[in-house]
């Protein structure tokens, strides 16, 4: 298993589940919470709410997500 000290800043991002029950709200129904960290600096580099069951259907925002995530890298 590598520990975060073994790599560098952006050399590696995990995506993943904040939560396993969703978030309900009471206008938009439920949402997963996706985030985006950095592996090295365990920094979040960004937030997505999908709804429930359709993460195949985000990629979009999940792409915009990683494009902001790719702008916060190079600043």
């Amino acid at each position: 298993m590598v520990h975060p000290s073994e790599l560098s800043t952006n050399e590696a991002w995990i995506f993943f589940k904040l939560k396993q029950v969703p978030v309900s709200t009471q206008r938009e129904g439920e949402f997963d919470v996706f985030a985006l960290m950095d592996a090295a600096r365990l920094y979040i580099l960004g937030t997505e709410f999908v709804p429930v069951g359709s993460l195949g259907d985000a990629a979009p925002q999940i792409r915009k997500q990683l494009e902001a995530a790719h702008r916060i890298a190079k600043a």
